[in-house]
């Protein structure tokens, strides 16, 4: 190396330094906050977990990534060669001010508000309400999300592997998100696809690097509708969840005014997209954007999803009337989070504090008991003096790698973990998978 044993030695005692001058200024500010808790109880007893979390790894099957890249590959060639026929021309699909003049001058679509720059934007909203119009705007999409996968997954995972472990070691860090949620970097597996086939195509290239082991995955479900019940007291919510009710189906028979037996598929993807899009705040005219309806319609799903959950309405109200007045928010165990936006007079900051307000304790929430279960689960597997480890947390999902003689025994310690302990007026509950492949 060229830096010299007496520079890292300076390098190393400034941090320690700067850390213990901090110390004597932030300690005071955790205990007058109400933050020492949450420090002491979940993010000092995470920081071995999550170490070991980051040794342990991830196993890869490259040349399953080399395949899908080719495939992928070819994939992007035939949505190039179609894109040409559409539009009658040959262009960059990357560059944007070529997208904009083909899709804009050459094809006459209707053109979206300008950028602050003053050309057309061609980001992924505008080419979704482009897709009416012209078929090249699905087109475009498509191939961003092939070129996307391809290049920060399939050829960028293989290069990432340590040659000394075989396995890629990827950062987590438990500062940086506004909720308290755990985010993670090189890769930043949390931002992996996981609804369509391609980002399912990824996940399965995540394998055990022994044989006669397996992936095991363990979900939350609905972890933060489950926190809304419990913060907001509903009782048809409580209840539902209760009596293990298909919650999204419930929901849409509310919405639509029909018996749950007479949903269809169609009005449960609705009620589930309404469910969840209520913890984020989303305001009428959001809604009938996502879901492609009037202003109007959106309006009234918004107003029948409140009487049917009034306990929200009132929780959402009164979570908001509270931040304006003391400036933040805090989850359920104390994890605070500033709102600064409601010191403006400027009514879309304002709006994006709301927003936060609403959203902040819930999936706060969310992720301190995720966290709080990733050092019960880690106390337990050592307790028993299993072989199998942690490799990746995503969220609401804890994956394993164990061997096939412990199955059993992870999965009674997973449902024990992640689901018991916690005082909450509805029950949690988790979906385990177990395959040859992150699932």
């Amino acid at each position: 190396s060229k830096i010299s044993p007496m520079e890292a030695a300076h390098y190393s005692i400034e941090d320690a330094d700067v850390a213990l001058r901090l110390y004597k200024v932030l300690s005071n500010k955790l205990y007058e906050t109400g933050l020492d808790r949450v420090m002491q109880e979940i993010e000092m007893k995470l920081i071995p977990v999550l170490a070991d979390l980051e040794l342990n790894g991830v196993f890869v099957d490259t040349d399953k990534l080399k395949e899908l890249s080719r495939d992928y590959q070819e994939k992007l060639d035939s949505l190039l060669k179609e894109l040409f026929e559409l539009t009658g021309e040959r262009f960059n699909p990357n560059s944007p001010s070529q997208v904009s003049r083909v899709l804009f001058e050459r094809l006459k679509l209707t053109p979206p508000k300008k950028t602050k720059q003053g050309a057309f934007s061609t980001s992924a909203d505008v080419l979704e309400s482009l897709a009416n119009e012209h078929p090249v705007a699905e087109k475009l999409l498509e191939y961003r999300k092939y070129q996307k996968l391809k290049s920060t997954y399939l050829d960028t995972l293989p290069r990432l592997v340590n040659p000394v472990t075989g396995r890629i070691h990827a950062s987590f860090h438990q500062t940086g998100t506004g909720t308290g949620r755990l985010s993670s970097s090189n890769p930043n597996v949390q931002n992996l696809p996981i609804k369509d086939d391609a980002g399912k195509e990824i996940r399965r290239c995540i394998v055990p690097q022994k044989k006669g082991w397996k992936i095991v995955s363990a979900d939350y479900s609905q972890i933060e509708l489950r926190v809304l019940a419990h913060c907001s007291g509903d009782e048809q919510l409580i209840e539902a969840f209760k009596h293990e009710e298909d919650i999204h189906s419930l929901t849409a028979s509310r919405l639509y005014g029909i018996s749950q037996d007479s949903v269809t598929d169609e009005m449960r993807k609705v009620g589930k997209m309404v469910n969840f899009a209520i913890i984020y705040g989303i305001s009428p005219f959001g809604l009938a954007k996502r879901l492609k309806i009037s202003s109007k319609i959106a309006e009234n799903m918004i107003s029948n999803y409140f009487s049917a959950y009034p306990g929200v309405r009132k929780y959402i109200h009164e979570t908001i009337e509270k931040a304006r007045e003391k400036g933040y928010v805090t989850t359920l165990f104390g994890r605070r989070r500033e709102i600064p936006h409601f010191r403006t007079r400027n009514k879309t900051r304002i709006q994006e504090g709301e927003r936060i307000a609403v959203n902040t304790p819930i999936q706060g929430t969310a992720a301190d008991i995720m966290k709080i279960a990733m050092i019960k689960v880690d106390e337990l597997v050592k307790e028993a003096g299993l072989k199998g480890f942690a490799i990746l947390q995503v969220h609401d999902e804890l994956v394993f790698e164990v061997p096939e003689t412990e199955v059993d025994k992870i999965c009674d310690i997973l449902r024990k973990g992640m689901t018991e302990g916690l005082d909450l007026k509805v029950p949690l509950k988790i979906d385990i998978s177990i395959a040859d492949y992150w699932a």
